[in-house]
């Protein structure tokens, strides 16, 4: 009964959307065509080999081309994820032309051939969409995350193109699209209140540089959660979020319950009247975003489109 429920309010919940979706102006682009990294990330630079068009096929696989294949895994865990028809395959690597970085996001990368070897191979399960052999290496690779060191990936910034045409991807999605792909997320969907609760509570147990990457990371999420694609908007809500959690921080015990009423004040003056539609929506359109944002987009699509002929 409990799951009947909760499939009934997403199906509630997508169908309000697709008619907020149907009727909402793209929000506008920014003006560079890409956002800054989030702080404390380190600084994108060209990568020579990346420079070719963005049909072309994935580079010749080297020791140093595993950032290729895990920004290809994560553009295929996302279309795999929207189950994307071939149509709406054919629509992102269109897209990709304009929306994709021009190169990946690159730093120094340390990781053992049993990694390397078993993302390889869940970027073939991905292009073949084999669900049993996704879910079987994805858990391999969470073994390895706990056994040895593994890379940590820069996340994709999002370009303003691709702010732009994520909407217009939306529109073109089914009913039965989104609830699956909200349903993966089940009781861990994200919500701006619960993330500023969370945080909260743990960030005044924390010292030194792990506090401050909550706040960062905390306020980073919060921002576009309420903001959606709004660029602009985003920047402004970012600082005031992170204002917030760092007085929280420096609470102690008895003021911070003391000051209970006052903070949930604070939240609410900062979430304003976005609601859980909302919510949902910038949740399912930034994914989209950082889908078309992927620089190795082109060559995830044109793989999975080889597998459909």
């Amino acid at each position: 009964m409990h799951r009947l429920r909760r499939y009934a309010f997403l199906a509630l919940a997508v169908t309000l959307l697709a008619g907020f979706t149907a009727c909402r102006k793209v929000h506008p682009a920014a003006e560079s065509s890409e956002t800054p990294p989030a702080p404390n990330k380190p600084t994108s630079v060209a990568l020579a080999a990346n420079n070719a068009a963005p049909f072309a096929a994935p580079i010749k696989e080297t020791k140093e081309d595993i950032l290729s294949v895990h920004y290809e895994v994560a553009a295929l865990e996302t279309m795999n994820h929207l189950k994307l028809s071939r149509s709406q395959i054919e629509q992102v690597r269109k897209l990709a032309a304009t929306t994709a970085q021009k190169t990946l996001p690159i730093h120094a990368v340390k990781s053992g051939d049993e990694f390397e070897k078993t993302l390889r191979e869940l970027r073939d399960a991905l292009v073949d969409d084999n669900e049993a052999r996704v879910e079987a290496l994805t858990l391999a690779l969470d073994d390895l995350r706990e056994k040895e060191e593994v890379p940590e990936f820069d996340d994709v910034a999002l370009t303003a193109e691709a702010r732009k045409h994520a909407p217009e991807v939306l529109r073109h999605l089914g009913a039965r699209q989104l609830m699956a792909f909200l349903g993966d997320f089940s009781e861990d969907f994200p919500d701006p209140r619960d993330k500023l609760d969370e945080a909260f509570d743990e960030i005044r147990m924390m010292e030194g540089k792990e506090w401050e990457a909550l706040r960062d990371e905390t306020a980073g999420q919060v921002a576009w959660l309420i903001a959606g694609l709004d660029a602009a908007a985003e920047s402004k809500i970012r600082p005031r979020v992170a204002a917030l959690l760092t007085r929280v921080h420096a609470m102690k015990d008895a003021e911070f319950e003391a000051k209970q009423e006052e903070l949930s004040k604070q939240v609410e003056e900062i979430v304003g009247n976005v609601g859980p539609l909302d919510v949902i929506r910038h949740f399912t359109e930034r994914s989209l975003a950082e889908l078309l944002s992927n620089p190795r987009v082109a060559a995830a699509a044109e793989a999975r489109l080889k597998k459909l002929d």
